[in-house]
């Protein structure tokens, strides 16, 4: 059986993938790596085949095909050793919601879009919960949420919800 031949695409501001020639992806069952997050339903996912290395996951896309959040900087157990990035495509009004668990108990530094949020030090062996809203301008476009860290931190839940 020869090999499956990948498809290079790029998101569109709004997450819509688009292939090189700017056509819509059309195919209903893509694989990814587990950093992004597609509109549709995850239905498998490889393991991580290292502790610094993340799966894939194949997904059953809704049409049409669009990421609807990418985050970078996290290990696959979840923990983040310095910075991590949650870019939202489509983003609109509502909150990133995230659980962070302090490992160090450093201070964390959370911004959106640049611009700081709060900082936050969650104590070794606690748990910390809390919403960053996004923009007031947030108008389906991108928005870039940040964890600044100088400490091991580890994370488990990052979610967008819309308003």
């Amino acid at each position: 059986m020869p090999p499956i031949e990948a498809t290079i695409v790029a998101p569109r501001f709004d997450g819509l993938l688009l292939g090189k020639q700017g056509h819509r992806v059309q195919e209903r069952l893509i694989a990814a790596p587990t950093e992004l997050e597609l509109a549709g339903r995850r239905i498998a996912q490889t393991p991580s085949p290292s502790t610094d290395l993340n799966g894939l996951a194949l997904w059953q896309v809704d049409p049409p095909t669009r990421i609807r959040m990418w985050t970078s900087g996290f290990q696959p157990n979840g923990d983040i050793v310095g910075d991590a990035r949650i870019t939202v495509y489509g983003c609109e009004r509502g909150r990133l919601s995230l659980t962070l668990l302090g490992k160090q108990g450093t201070p964390v530094v959370l911004a959106v879009d640049g611009l700081r949020y709060a900082t936050i030090q969650p104590r070794s062996g606690t748990v910390w919960q809390g919403d960053i809203p996004a923009p007031s301008a947030a108008d389906g476009g991108v928005c870039v949420f940040e964890v600044h860290s100088s400490g091991l931190l580890g994370s488990t839940i990052i979610t967008f919800e819309p308003d």
